[in-house]
């Protein structure tokens, strides 16, 4: 939901397999840089609180914490967004993201 012209609510969820399985809840406010805005291409960064769940051989650790986020846009079709973007943990959130995928809402 948007709280204003270029601040936004943005809430997600993340899953992660590898050496063990994440399960990650972010609740993230970020503001959009308009005016960096190029065509259909836009920029982002903020942050908020994260929830996060992680297995690995038995053992099990949820944490809640902080990270900071940002990232890009592109307006690929009507309601349609592909976007790319880095995470940054603090406290007991991972220590760093890349994550890549398609925005349907």
């Amino acid at each position: 939901p948007d709280l204003s012209r270029n601040i936004h609510a943005i809430p997600s969820v993340e899953v992660g397999f590898g050496d063990g399985t994440l399960l990650a809840l972010n609740a993230d406010l970020v503001y959009e840089f308009t005016e960096l805005a190029s065509g259909r291409w836009s920029f982002y960064a903020g942050g908020g609180p994260t929830i996060t769940h992680y297995t690995h051989d038995g053992f099990d650790s949820t944490d809640i914490a902080l990270s900071l986020v940002g990232g890009t846009t592109f307006e690929w079709r009507e309601r349609r967004q592909f976007f790319a973007e880095v995470r940054a943990g603090l406290e007991d959130a991972p220590a760093f993201k890349v994550t890549a995928g398609l925005n349907f809402f």
